[in-house]
């Protein structure tokens, strides 16, 4: 009798002992932190999301297109990022060269860049389309947390108005970046030195609120590759 009651014992204990380990597990599991990898996202920049410099950011944000995010890999806390831009329906804008960066990541923050980047774009009404360099191009907690959608983002661009300047239709005819710089200072924003010069035609612009959906796969896009029609 008494060999019985230890044999169940035994097995009731190693029941329990199973089960502490069972439940364990299932806690890692739900706690462990979802991965972005092999996931693209699209980041758009509404008007009103721009918010310096002050009474203009929204204006140039209108030229800005929807930025594609492909997460490709993860190794030791940092995402292996490649960018491009999409279109209005979401489909890769392929006049736009692609860029490969690296972001941190402590899920679920993230901030992709600095990094100067390439950017192709075109006006909203106008035949114009040109070639430009997004210089310090960071993007700071836009990824989503599972299925949630950040609303906390923030993006921050620096743009030369030497490759813009023909974008600004509203100042006339062939406008120059002096026109540009030169309207800016009477609003009261000032151009900065640029990045790649220290000439004084640069304009840093930032945009918050942000969050990025998910999107479709991109394709890399080599500079060489782009065809000569992107540009009227």
């Amino acid at each position: 009798m008494r060999t019985q009651t230890s044999a169940i014992a035994i097995s009731l204990l190693t029941a329990a002992m199973l089960s502490v380990s069972c439940s364990s597990d299932d806690d890692d599991d739900t706690t462990e932190s979802p991965s972005w990898v092999g996931q693209t996202f699209v980041l758009n920049v509404p008007a009103a999301s721009w918010y310096e410099p002050e009474g203009i950011s929204s204006d140039l944000g209108g030229f800005v297109p929807q930025f594609a995010i492909q997460i490709n890999g993860e190794s030791g806390g940092n995402l292996d990022v490649m960018l491009g831009t999409a279109d209005a329906t979401g489909a890769q804008e392929m006049c736009n060269p692609t860029t490969t960066t690296t972001a941190t990541a402590s899920y679920p923050n993230v901030q992709i860049g600095p990094v100067d980047f390439p950017i192709y774009l075109k006006h909203a009404r106008e035949d114009i389309a040109v070639n430009a360099t997004v210089y310090g191009l960071t993007i700071t907690n836009v990824l989503p947390d599972g299925d949630t959608v950040a609303t906390a983002g923030e993006l921050v661009a620096t743009l030369d108005t030497r490759d813009v300047h023909s974008m600004f239709t509203l100042l006339g005819d062939n406008p120059t970046a002096d026109d540009v710089c030169n309207a800016l200072g009477n609003m009261g924003i000032s151009c900065e030195p640029c990045p790649a010069d220290q000439q004084v035609y640069c304009l840093t612009m930032k945009a918050r609120r942000l969050g990025a959906t998910e999107g479709q796969p991109i394709q890399a896009v080599d500079a060489g590759s782009v065809p000569t029609t992107c540009i009227p």
